[in-house]
């Protein structure tokens, strides 16, 4: 795929990992010779095992694909997922749907941790406070120059 996000370098040592960086932060996989298995750790302090290095580079471009999409302000209706007790939730899920379904993936490789749906309710923004320049006028009434400094 062409249109990739993420440049990933491999770094060669007893225990190899490549990594990547890109808008939402590093990305890591890592993985030791001679045993099954990959894992990847995301920006958020996450990480997940994957079978095969490709697969953890897969899962990486979609988070990063997702992280950027979700810098843009939105006025859609979404919904996130939350672990309890870990890090706040960053990635938007546009349907209920595809959020319950990230909750059960990540309830699957974490275990003693449980992950809730939270749906947006209510969103509230204010503006940029306007300001304006005043005109300003002489003192009337009093001594303009009274050699007070306050």
């Amino acid at each position: 795929m062409s249109d990739r996000l993420l440049h990933w370098v491999d770094v060669e040592a007893v225990c190899s990992w490549c990594y990547a960086k890109g808008k939402a932060g590093e990305y890591r996989v890592t993985w030791s010779f001679g045993e099954p298995g990959q894992t990847l750790s995301f920006p958020n302090g996450t990480s997940a095992p994957f079978a095969t290095r490709d697969a953890a580079k897969e899962a990486a471009e979609g988070f990063e694909q997702g992280f950027i999409a979700n810098m843009k302000p939105s006025t859609e209706k979404f919904w996130m997922v939350y672990g309890i007790g870990c890090g706040e939730p960053r990635y938007r899920h546009f349907s209920h749907e595809g959020a319950a379904k990230e909750a059960r993936r990540l309830a699957a490789i974490s275990h003693d941790t449980t992950f809730v749906v939270l749906e947006v309710v209510d969103a509230y923004r204010s503006e940029k406070p306007v300001t304006n320049k005043l005109d300003l006028v002489l003192p009337t009434g009093r001594d303009a120059d009274d050699d007070i400094p306050f």
